[in-house]
């Protein structure tokens, strides 16, 4: 009987799906606002502090909303984590119906503020407690920071126009995919330093020349040194009229690509 009851326990955990995000908060009080630890209480922001739902801030996903399944949940779950281990920046997604009273970037900022989250990092809010659903993206750092480089304004705004295509067809999973795609492609994107941004706003392919004039020169040389050394072992004298002509003209192949910015973006992070 008892190792009857240990494969039905072993099963159930075995094959239930374990939830991923949470719904969890705790009761931030006037004697104790469970705050950062450099985050000063004043008399300005303190009512803003206890609106402000106090998380757990190494659990990242937050589905107040109860908006994804538990294998979305799981799936969203693995790439945040997977783009965080990467870039170092932290990332926080919340759900929720209810602002309490605070408009949607006053909430979002409020909730990575008056929490444990790192100095740099990203946050998504989805909000559908109106009439039509909103959406926000926090980028928190320094002004000269690195994380205000990528994610400047334009991207900002960019993301958020193609995130919004999903949330309006209520597939609240796909945006939310989405967008941690495109954070990650954004900052490999910026990494790499084999793409740039154009001035319509494209991703398209920085073409190395210094790189590949060294190549061809390096290529020529060896190519000569090569066919003078196999003459000279045949006693042959006699001298090839053009020698690019031994050479394939399909051995370097160089591309340019000119796609939408977010759509090479998504691409890349695939």
């Amino acid at each position: 009987m008892k190792k009857s009851l240990l494969i039905i326990v072993l099963s159930y955990f075995l094959f239930v799906p374990i939830a991923f995000a949470s719904t969890n908060t705790f009761p931030r009080t006037e004697e104790n606002y469970l705050v950062p630890s450099d985050v000063q209480v004043t008399d300005v922001n303190k009512m803003d502090i206890l609106k402000t739902p106090a998380v757990d801030s190494s659990e990242k996903l937050y589905d107040f909303a109860d908006l994804f399944t538990d294998q979305e949940e799981a799936d969203i779950y693995q790439k945040m984590y997977d783009f965080m281990g990467i870039s170092q920046y932290d990332v926080a997604i919340v759900t929720t119906k209810d602002m309490n009273g605070f408009i949607i970037g006053d909430y979002t900022n409020n909730f990575y503020d008056y929490n444990s989250f790192k100095d740099e990092g990203v946050i998504f809010t989805i909000y559908l407690g109106g009439i039509d659903p909103q959406i926000y993206m926090g980028v928190n750092g320094l002004p000269e920071s690195e994380i205000r480089k990528i994610y400047t304004d334009a991207r900002t705004r960019q993301t958020l126009e193609y995130v919004y295509k999903g949330i309006k067809a209520g597939n609240y999973f796909l945006a939310t995919d989405n967008f941690v795609k495109i954070l990650k492609g954004f900052y490999e994107i910026d990494h790499e330093k084999s793409y740039v941004i154009d001035d319509r706003g494209n991703v398209v392919k920085d073409i190395p020349w210094t790189e590949i004039i060294i190549l061809a020169t390096a290529l020529s040389f060896i190519i000569v040194f090569l066919l003078v050394n196999r003459l000279k072992k045949y006693n042959v004298v006699k001298y090839s009229d053009n020698i690019e002509s031994k050479l394939d003209s399909n051995s370097i192949s160089i591309t340019t690509e000119k796609d939408e910015l977010v759509d090479r973006v998504l691409s890349k992070a695939k």
